[in-house]
C-alpha cells in the first residue's frame, strides 16, 4: 500500500442543559453579533440543549446516521488513536441503546455513516493508530438482518473526511490523500472519480459537511497552511466546485449535520496563537438560500471529533473527543430549534 499523508490535524449565549427527562427550560435568546471587526454582523437563532442517554462506550472517531428509528453508531474508539468495532443503535422512541452486529475490522477516522435505501454505508477509515493503516474497504450494514457485507473497495484511501447521500448515491470527500472525490452507485457496485477543488483551497484533516438539495456542501479542516473556514459547494448537475461564504470560526473535526434546509455545525477543534489545539463550544448555521451564517447556542460541553444526526426535531451531537484530543466523552446532546 502506497503511504498515505497523515491527517494534519493530529499535527453570546448560554444553552439550558437538562435531562432528558426534564421539561425545558425558556428558549435562549440569539446570539450577540461579532464584534464590529467583522466585515458582517453575525446573525442569532436560539435553541435548546438537553441531554440524552450517554453513549454505552466513550469514543471518538465515530460515525453516525439515522436508520429507521434509531441512530446507529459505528467504530471509534476509546483513544483517539485506537479502533473498535463496536456498532450500538439508539431508540429515539424509547431512549434505549442496544448493541449491532460489529464491523467486520476495527475502524477509527471514519468519512461518516450514510443511510441509502435502508441500508448503511460505511466507507474506508483508520484500523489502528497509524496514518498507513487506512483502509480501502465499503461495508454496508442491513438491518433487517443484523449484517453486514463488503462492496467494492474503493479507488482512494479515505479517512477522516466527508460522505453523504445525494440522489441515491454516496459521495465521499478524502481527507488524508489531497481531497480525492468519488461517487459510489449501490446499483453497480462502482465507483465514479469527480473533480476535484484547486488543491490551495482543499480541506484536509477531518472538514465537515453534508448533502442539502441534492448538492454536497464541505466546511472546515485545514488548507495547506492553517484551519480553515472555507465554504465549497459541489453541484452533481454541473460537476462544478463553487465557494460560498467563509463559516465565521476556522476549525475541523467538528460534528455537523443538515436540517430544515441549512447547515449546522457545532464544536470541533480549534488553534490558539500559541498552537494549542482544545475543543470549542461554537455552534454555526449556514443559510445557502441567503448565503448567510447564523450563530446558535453553544454547545455545553467542549467536544470534537464525534457523531452526529438529525432526527425528531433535534440535533444530536454523539461522543468525540475533549481535554484537546486527551480523552474521549460519552456525552450525548441534542439541540432544539426551529431556525
Amino acid at each position: 500500500m502506497s503511504r498515505i499523508r497523515s491527517p494534519a490535524l493530529l499535527c453570546s449565549l448560554l444553552a439550558v442543559l437538562t435531562s432528558c427527562d426534564d421539561p425545558p427550560s425558556a428558549p435562549t435568546s440569539p446570539a450577540s453579533p461579532l464584534s464590529a471587526a467583522q466585515a458582517d454582523p453575525l446573525l442569532g437563532f436560539s435553541g435548546i440543549w438537553r441531554y440524552s442517554r450517554p453513549l454505552p462506550s466513550a469514543r471518538a472517531g465515530i460515525a453516525a446516521d439515522l436508520l429507521g428509528t434509531s441512530i446507529v453508531v459505528v467504530g471509534g474508539g476509546n483513544g483517539f488513536w485506537t479502533a473498535s468495532t463496536r456498532v450500538d443503535a439508539f431508540d429515539v422512541d424509547t431512549r434505549t441503546w442496544r448493541q449491532l452486529k460489529s464491523l467486520p475490522e476495527p475502524r477509527t477516522r471514519l468519512q461518516g455513516a450514510t443511510t441509502i435505501n435502508g441500508k448503511l454505508y460505511v466507507a474506508g477509515g483508520a484500523s489502528f493508530n497509524s496514518a498507513d493503516s487506512v483502509k480501502r474497504t465499503l461495508f454496508v450494514y442491513d438491518p433487517t438482518t443484523d449484517t453486514w457485507s463488503r462492496k467494492a473497495d474503493t479507488p482512494f484511501w479515505p479517512c477522516g473526511g466527508v460522505q453523504a447521500n445525494i440522489s441515491g448515491k454516496l459521495y465521499v470527500y478524502n481527507s488524508c490523500d489531497y481531497g480525492d472525490f468519488f461517487e459510489y452507485s449501490p446499483r453497480t457496485d462502482k465507483w465514479r472519480a469527480l473533480p476535484k477543488m484547486q488543491w490551495t483551497e482543499a480541506p484536509f484533516g477531518s472538514p465537515m459537511g453534508d448533502a442539502i438539495n441534492g448538492k454536497f456542501y464541505l466546511t472546515g479542516g485545514h488548507d495547506p497552511h492553517n484551519r480553515s473556514n472555507l465554504l465549497h459547494v459541489y453541484d452533481p448537475a454541473t460537476r462544478t466546485w463553487t465557494r460560498k461564504r467563509s463559516m465565521p470560526t476556522g476549525r475541523e473535526g467538528a460534528f455537523a449535520v443538515a436540517f430544515h434546509g441549512k447547515l449546522f455545525v457545532a464544536g470541533g477543534l480549534v488553534r490558539s496563537s500559541t498552537g494549542t489545539l482544545s475543543e470549542t463550544t461554537k455552534v454555526e448555521a449556514y443559510d445557502p438560500v441567503t448565503d448567510t451564517w447564523a450563530e446558535g447556542p453553544p454547545l455545553p460541553s467542549h467536544r470534537a471529533l464525534g457523531g452526529s444526526a438529525y432526527v425528531g426535531g433535534k440535533f444530536y451531537t454523539l461522543g468525540g473527543t475533549v481535554n484537546g484530543l486527551n480523552g474521549v466523552s460519552s456525552k450525548v446532546e441534542a439541540l432544539s430549534t426551529s431556525y
